[in-house]
């Protein structure tokens, strides 16, 4: 239950990742729905698809068959949602970064913040969960006695290997190093000095 649900905290993360790049860099009229709604939209629909996980598979654990099947469709159901949420993600990503590049803000084309490379980090990590997700709907949809089920290896390599993955690359390229280049050159335009910029946590990290 633990391993299954994991992935939907990782992709809350996620979500939430875009609306703060957006903000951060000033290109609010570049996305295709309000940051407002954005993360709202899709946490709302990550906590529904954690929902189904969790009750699909305490509804396995259970030992009854008629439970066992209603538990298998549960979390096929969820993660069929977080897949197509996933898709509509990148996509939505993809088409603020073309905006964004053929009309850059003041903030992205003034200073030298390099967020591409973040939205790069951006889809590599949705990837990633994309294809762990995708990987633990057809072991579901397969069924008992396949590979994907009995075989162990499969499950480090295309579920933990690839969570460790994400949060590796969300580690080496931290979304907050953004946000705090764009606030450390907003001071220095501003004023001059980049030690004028203080932090919302009020130290540095």
């Amino acid at each position: 239950m633990l391993i299954l649900g994991s992935a939907p905290l990782l992709a809350a993360s996620i979500y939430m990742t875009l609306g703060r790049y957006i903000r951060a860099l000033d290109a609010e009229h570049h996305a295709i729905i309000h940051t407002r709604w954005l993360t709202k939209i899709y946490v709302a629909i990550d906590v529904i698809s954690f929902v189904c996980q969790i009750m699909g598979s305490a509804a396995q654990a259970s030992g009854d068959s008629d439970g066992m099947q209603k538990g298998i469709h549960l979390v096929l159901g969820g993660l069929a949602f977080q897949l197509v949420a996933f898709v509509c993600f990148i996509a939505m990503s993809a088409i603020f970064q073309v905006r964004l590049n053929n009309s850059p803000s003041e903030i992205s084309a003034r200073f030298s913040v390099n967020w591409k490379k973040y939205m790069w980090a951006l889809y590599c990590v949705s990837v990633l969960v994309f294809i762990r997700s995708l990987y633990r709907f057809v072991e579901f949809a397969a069924g008992a006695g396949t590979i994907m089920v009995t075989g162990e290896e499969c499950l480090y390599v295309f579920d933990a290997s690839l969570l460790f993955l994400v949060a590796v690359c969300l580690a080496l390229v931290h979304p907050g190093s953004l946000i705090k280049s764009v606030g450390v050159k907003q001071a220095e335009r501003l004023t001059g000095d980049a030690e004028s910029y203080i932090p919302l946590n009020g130290r540095e990290s």
